[in-house]
């Protein structure tokens, strides 16, 4: 399968717009850590890998999807994150449209 930022050279068929959304978040002492490593600075790697994770989830789905409509590539793929404050999670969207390749 073929995922892309950016659109295909060649001539396809829009088959149907993509999107996914996670929301997760890390436990209570990932939590606490990252609170405190916040206070003096640097990279927290926790947060890291958790939206790594979101994302490659995200992605996955996205491609099932495609996959079940027929699709052979997904472009113009776009990511969209925030934080759900109220929960301690955060949310990475992923949307893109699913293409048939014209032979």
């Amino acid at each position: 399968m073929i995922k892309t930022t950016m659109d295909l050279s060649c001539e396809y068929e829009v088959i149907d717009l993509l999107m996914n959304i996670q929301i997760k978040s890390r436990n209570a002492f990932s939590q606490m850590g990252a609170s405190f490593k916040s206070m003096f600075g640097g990279k927290i790697g926790s947060y890291d890998k958790l939206f790594k994770d979101i994302r490659e989830e995200a992605i996955m789905c996205l491609e099932q999807e495609a996959v079940a409509k027929g699709a052979d590539a997904i472009i113009g793929i776009r990511f969209e994150s925030a934080e759900v404050a109220s929960i301690n999670a955060f949310q990475v969207c992923v949307y893109g449209t699913a293409v048939k390749i014209k032979k």
